[in-house]
């Protein structure tokens, strides 16, 4: 079973050519191994893993990973984690899934600087990853505060060291933008919308466009269906992870890990529409396993 499982987020283009890195997901493994997959299959059903999945899938890319409070995907081979210190550390691999457990291969020479401190009291961190063509490049960090408080930030830097977080931060970045985070399961961040998880299993959906101007209400910058149920039944995965899809269509790739280790693909197309039962949005072949033994 994997310790963590996450999407690296699909990165830019600078033209419109198509999301670049759709499908890749890393893995970290209990004694630390860090793996790379990656899944360009649409859903159908096959538990053995054996169809969707790239050559270099499972390769181990890294060792050491075991020991973050978080460990996020930003899109373009960042890879955001933080220390049980507090310290939020930069990385960002550009490589192929090429196997090297030593992490020597692939990952750009600013990889494990520390960006920022004080990022251990947060009970939730996401990312909304960068992706597509933009003019206006960033990763966009939320942190839940113990009080449910949810802050923002956007960091644009390179992994230039700088453990005071004063390089490469917006302006608005620690500005509170809602409240009432605080009693999600979990919570994770695409490129266009924001899942979160109840304790009783419903699934909600966001999606946020402001730029971090402050309110503490929650009133402003968040599309109109935010907050409403999407699904239920999400309580009991082990792993919940996913990012933007741009094949047959734009729509959003979850993959959810079973109790047992099953890998599951679910694919929502819809806009946050009002749906407790889950119904509206999603394509046939969600909850079809395509893996196990993660």
């Amino acid at each position: 079973m994997m310790d963590r499982v996450f999407y690296t987020g699909n990165g830019t283009t600078p033209v419109d050519s198509g999301l670049p890195n759709v499908g890749r997901i890393f893995a970290i493994q209990p004694e630390g191994d860090l793996l790379w997959y990656r899944y360009l299959g649409h859903g159908e059903a096959d538990r053995s893993g054996a169809r969707g999945w790239q050559p270099h899938s499972a390769n181990p890319i890294g060792r050491g990973w075991q020991n973050f409070l978080h460990v996020l995907g930003g899109g373009d081979g960042v890879v955001l984690a933080i220390q049980p210190d507090g310290d939020l550390l930069w990385y960002r691999y550009l490589g192929d899934g090429t196997a090297d457990r030593t992490g020597a291969l692939g990952w750009h020479p600013n990889s494990g600087n520390a960006i920022g401190r004080g990022w251990q009291h947060f009970r939730h961190v996401f990312v909304l990853p960068q992706e597509g063509r933009t003019t206006t490049p960033g990763i966009t960090v939320f942190g839940v505060a113990e009080n449910g408080d949810l802050r923002w930030y956007r960091y644009s830097g390179d992994g230039e060291k700088d453990p005071s977080g004063g390089l490469g931060w917006h302006p608005n970045s620690g500005n509170i933008v809602g409240n009432g985070w605080g009693g999600f399961q979990r919570i994770i961040g695409t490129g266009s919308a924001v899942f979160a998880v109840q304790p009783d299993g419903a699934l909600l959906w966001y999606s946020y466009f402001g730029r971090g101007e402050p309110d503490h209400s929650g009133a402003s910058g968040w599309l109109p269906n935010s907050g409403n149920q999407i699904g239920r039944g999400w309580q009991n995965f082990r792993h919940l992870t996913g990012g933007s899809n741009d094949s047959s269509g734009f729509g959003t790739v979850l993959y959810a890990v079973a109790g047992n280790g099953d890998l599951l693909w679910y694919r929502y197309d819809g806009h946050g529409e009002h749906d407790p039962t889950g119904a509206t949005g999603w394509r046939p072949n969600s909850s079809n396993p395509i893996g196990n033994g993660w």
